[in-house]
């Protein structure tokens, strides 16, 4: 996580290892955002959306900056299904101080498949979601001179599906008004062919691309935008439990994912 300009974390919903990540961050990335949908206080400009504070579960997103956040608004999604629907699931905004330059940030998690939801579509909940980050980005007003990027695990697979027009992938990109980045590094964010935690757990299943970082049209448009997959590996880790011990070498289930960007 080191060297970057800016970091959107998922999935940071645990209390205590979620405060102990952002403190041990502080000093590369001073500037941080809560996470989501943990409280809706005055660590944050605004907070939109469908907050409860009686959802049990946050979140789980959190931006980290080397550059001086000077606007953070959260967003909760109007519905969930299944698990999903007991969390503050939605997305932060940043608006973000880079030089002499305005950059427009959004960290989102979308939407997960799950049995739990039902006869409700998980796809048809993503899309809902989408459609509210981008009614967002247009009630913002942002100038076109400035870039737009939304990122994070949108539960979106791009994997046999970027050629097919109807495809969720494309309609992702048509809902946000986002250009295809050009895509490097592994072919997958989530892949139990070589992820410990992934194999684990899901030993059959195949290889998913969920994870990214897109650029809105309607703003500044980068030359250049690259997606790139790392495979870093942790030192290994182990749990137990009912006598059995596990042990792991990756730091997630997910790979992160490395946007570059050259601007204009």
């Amino acid at each position: 996580m080191k060297g970057q300009d800016v970091v959107i974390l998922n999935e940071a919903f645990d209390n205590s290892a979620s405060d102990r990540l952002l403190g041990n961050l502080k000093k590369e990335y001073q500037y941080q955002t809560a996470v989501i949908g943990r409280s809706n206080g005055s660590e944050w400009d605004k907070t939109l959306g469908s907050y409860s504070s009686s959802n049990p579960e946050d979140g789980g997103v959190a931006i980290v900056s080397k550059w001086p956040i000077v606007e953070k608004i959260q967003y909760v999604f109007e519905k969930g299904c299944g698990p999903d629907n007991l969390s503050n699931k939605g997305f932060a905004y940043t608006k973000i101080k880079k030089n002499d330059r305005f950059v427009h940030i959004i960290g989102t998690h979308l939407q997960a498949e799950d049995n739990g939801c039902g006869q409700t579509s998980p796809a048809s909940v993503r899309a809902a979601q989408l459609k509210e980050i981008q009614e967002f980005i247009k009630n913002k007003n942002i100038p076109s001179n400035e870039y737009v990027l939304i990122g994070g695990d949108m539960n979106v697979n791009k994997i046999n599906a970027v050629n097919n027009i109807n495809s969720e992938y494309r309609s992702m990109l048509d809902t946000l008004h986002a250009s295809s980045p050009a895509y490097t590094g592994h072919t997958a964010t989530w892949d139990a062919t070589t992820n410990s935690i992934v194999n684990y757990n899901f030993p059959n299943a195949p290889a998913e691309y969920l994870d990214y970082i897109v650029s809105s049209k309607d703003h500044a448009n980068p030359v250049y935008i690259e997606n790139k997959v790392l495979q870093p590996n942790s030192p290994e880790w182990s749990v137990t439990s009912w006598f059995q011990t596990y042990t792991y070498n990756d730091y997630s289930d997910h790979y992160p994912v490395e946007a570059t960007l050259f601007m204009k």
